[in-house]
């Protein structure tokens, strides 16, 4: 127009507005992209270089996470182990907590290794084993609280030959063992002195004490480990009779 002012068509108009719509829904829509990218990059853990100098093992758990869908060994339990333990060292020691897994696995680690092994375990891995009183309580409250711990051990003796005036024989020879693989007793009674001649060049004398001790797993008892039965014995003797001598024993 003449005073400087433009007539636009209507069709003009349309596109126009239709133009800046779009430029809208578009800014939209990246800003949107921007908060989720945002969002997503927060939720990233990034691991400074000097941790993975320090702590070495974190590279090792992250090619561990690569790898363990295509690992040909089933690492359930190592799973739950590493999962338990790590999860009891982000919290107070007082909020420590077992899968029942885990304690089935710690109580027969403590019945098969021992209070003192199982003490010097829990005490070099943090947060991985529950103290013994705990593990002590959960075999009480388990289905077989009487159960006892029994173990066979040796130790060296000086092979010699004495008469036991009470059972009438001689001790120090090694006991030959039955079809139970369990010693026979009384094996070395004779009042022939010829016949004691002939064992002393014969049967070898006993270098080793075989001893069992007997202890209860559970705490209510309060009874300190003890033995109950011992013999001498050159350590000369089959697998058999070992597998034979514990199934009587059990």
């Amino acid at each position: 127009l003449n005073d400087g002012r433009f007539i636009l068509k209507k069709g003009l108009v349309y596109n126009v507005e239709k133009f800046l719509k779009i430029l809208r829904t578009l800014n939209q829509e990246y800003l949107t992209s921007l908060d989720h990218h945002s969002s997503n990059n927060s939720s990233d853990l990034i691991v400074p270089e000097y941790l993975f100098k320090k702590f070495p093992f974190m590279q090792t758990l992250i090619v561990y996470s690569k790898l363990i869908a295509d690992c040909k060994y089933d690492l359930t339990f190592l799973n739950i182990i590493l999962n338990n333990m790590i999860r009891n060292l982000v919290t107070e020691e007082t909020g420590f907590r077992y899968d029942t897994i885990v304690r089935q696995f710690v109580t027969s680690l403590y019945i098969l290794g021992g209070r003192t092994a199982y003490e010097f375990v829990r005490l070099n891995i943090p947060a991985l084993l529950p103290s013994v009183q705990i593990i002590q309580t959960y075999i009480a409250a388990s289905d077989n609280p009487e159960a006892w711990f029994v173990a066979e051990d040796a130790t060296a003796v000086v092979p010699k030959v004495t008469y036991d005036t009470k059972s009438n024989t001689f001790i120090g020879f090694s006991l030959p063992l039955d079809s139970n693989g369990l010693p026979i007793q009384n094996s070395y009674s004779t009042d022939s002195f010829t016949r004691l001649e002939e064992w002393y060049s014969d049967i070898k004398r006993a270098t080793l004490l075989n001893a069992y001790l007997i202890q209860p797993l559970s705490s209510s008892f309060h009874i300190s480990p003890y033995i109950f039965a011992a013999y001498g014995t050159d350590n000369k003797s089959e697998s058999a009779d070992v597998i034979s001598r514990w199934y009587k024993i059990y």
